[in-house]
């Protein structure tokens, strides 16, 4: 499926206003995007346990709090991912996965678009 695909999926075509991509609540196509797992090691949760919103860049390192920054994280992953750049921290990781890593960044590649306005024909 290709990008521009993905963005009429998440978002409707007549959402032209880029004040308005970022008034909008993004965590459940977030979680939509990622099969309602952990964007980092693919888990599904048990009834009752919650996701939890992960930032790629820390606030720390200088991340925001859009929606190209936040992908859903269980519990485990979020506590030991902390304050550590995603990449650095994913990379180390036994569960790594390079096909959860390119939906990772398919995720702020199409956030970026539609915060940027390119998706609009």
């Amino acid at each position: 499926m290709s990008n521009r695909a993905r963005v009429s999926r998440i978002m409707p075509r007549d959402m032209a206003a880029t004040s308005e991509v970022h008034s909008r609540d993004y965590w459940p196509d977030a979680v939509i995007h990622f099969g309602g797992t952990c964007a980092y090691c693919g888990r599904t949760l048990r009834r009752g346990d919650d996701l939890l919103k992960s930032y790629i860049m820390p606030a720390a390192a200088g991340g925001t709090d859009e929606p190209d920054n936040v992908v859903p994280a269980c519990q485990d992953c979020a506590t030991s991912k902390g304050a550590t750049e995603m990449k650095e921290w994913y990379m180390r990781q036994d569960f790594f996965s390079q096909e959860r890593l390119n939906r990772i960044f398919s995720w702020r590649y199409v956030m970026r678009q539609l915060m940027r306005g390119e998706t609009h024909e």
